[in-house]
């Protein structure tokens, strides 16, 4: 008896042409005032967000299957819970699923297996990087959505004779879950999110606070300085940040195109920021940024970090900025000169090196504090050969 090689991609790709099975799940009205709040129990779930037409939440989760027998379909379904709660004008949506879900999830099945040998084809490995700009970023995460249909398309399946042939798209399994919840701006939001996935489809100006093990937070536009956001582990995108305390622990990618008035404390993520503006604090332990602009009017940026890798972008003459460096341990590469300073015996900071003209008339200053770490200092591109 044949065994059948069966893998599951959580990727995000338009619908296929193919017979289709539509599952109604959940669909409410709630009504809100100007001090409800709505909580997201989230656990292994997948949750789009969108600004509401009115003063109300509205909830709308359906599930499209196609190629599935019924039978098979229905068990999906089952292994779904959903519970709503009322708490006055507060609300609480438990969703938990056994099953994988994101926007579409994709059963391949062969007798004899699936090759991946294209599907993680990259370009020439280089060690230059080069500069991006805030909107390079935006598109960035665009592509990251939209290249899953690309890396379907680059599967093949293997023959009996071993040779391969490609998969026909019109008979892979696959669902979409659209789960949409529209809330107004005036609604707090509390997420307690697990595996989960939550993109945020609107400019939110929503007081948040989320707590996320595992998860993948997409979004627009986060503005409020009373958000608090704690991730732990996944990923974080999103297009703009003003205001707000962010924590962020062994998360993937952390990619924000511009933002300002934020503190964030964060350790062993990866970062790649498009533009830092005023008001903007930075405490980290051994994780790595790609900061590649700083905004005319930014003022003093602060970085406290330890075992950091930090990479900057700054044209000195014309952006009217110094960088001031503090610490000890750390090593320093710019335009192909190496600056090693040594550790300290008494593990006190002090002033390491001044890029710049840092006097009163500089406009904008960068103060960073490294121990142990590496700063690199690039115009249009940084080498990281070493």
């Amino acid at each position: 008896m044949k065994t059948i090689f069966k893998t599951l991609l959580l990727i995000l790709i338009t619908s296929l042409a193919a017979q289709s099975q539509n599952k109604h799940i959940l669909s409410e009205v709630l009504k809100t005032s100007s001090n409800s709040e709505l909580k997201l129990n989230l656990n292994n779930a997948f949750v789009q967000l969108e600004q509401s037409p009115d003063d109300n939440i509205y909830l709308d989760y359906s599930m499209e299957f196609k190629n599935y027998e019924v039978d098979e379909f229905e068990s999906i379904i089952k292994g779904i819970s959903t519970n709503l709660e009322q708490k006055g004008s507060n609300y609480i949506l438990t969703l938990d699923s056994k099953h994988a879900m994101s926007s579409v999830v994709f059963s391949l099945e062969s007798s004899y297996g699936i090759s991946l040998d294209n599907a993680f084809a990259t370009g020439e490995a280089s060690n230059r990087k080069i500069k991006k700009s805030k909107d390079a970023l935006i598109k960035m995460m665009s592509w990251d959505d939209a290249k899953a249909e690309v890396f379907l398309e680059t599967l093949k399946k293997y023959k009996a004779d071993g040779t391969t042939e490609p998969i026909d798209l019109n008979e892979v399994k696959s669902y979409s879950v659209k789960c949409i919840v529209k809330v107004p701006q005036r609604v707090k939001l509390n997420l307690q999110l697990k595996q989960s996935e939550v993109q945020f489809r609107y400019d939110a100006y929503n007081e948040i606070r989320c707590e996320g093990e595992q998860t993948t937070i997409r979004g627009q536009k986060f503005i409020n300085e009373k958000s608090k956001f704690q991730l732990n582990g996944g990923m974080f995108k999103v297009h703009v940040l003003s205001g707000g305390d962010f924590m962020f622990k062994d998360l993937n990618k952390v990619m924000i195109a511009e933002m300002d008035n934020v503190s964030i404390d964060s350790e062993f993520s990866d970062f790649s920021i498009g533009e830092v503006g005023s008001s903007v604090k930075i405490t980290d332990f051994n994780s790595e940024f790609w900061l590649y602009n700083f905004d005319a009017n930014m003022g003093t940026f602060n970085m406290d970090t330890e075992y950091s890798k930090i990479n900057l972008y700054v044209t000195f003459s014309s952006d009217n900025i110094a960088i001031t460096t503090f610490g000890y341990g750390t090593v320093h590469y710019m335009n192909n000169l190496k600056t090693e300073i040594p550790p300290s015996r008494n593990k006190t900071s002090s002033k390491m090196m001044v890029i710049g003209d840092d006097n009163a008339s500089t406009k904008n200053k960068i103060r960073l504090n490294s121990i142990n770490g590496i700063i690199r200092i690039g115009e249009d591109f940084i080498d990281f050969s070493n």
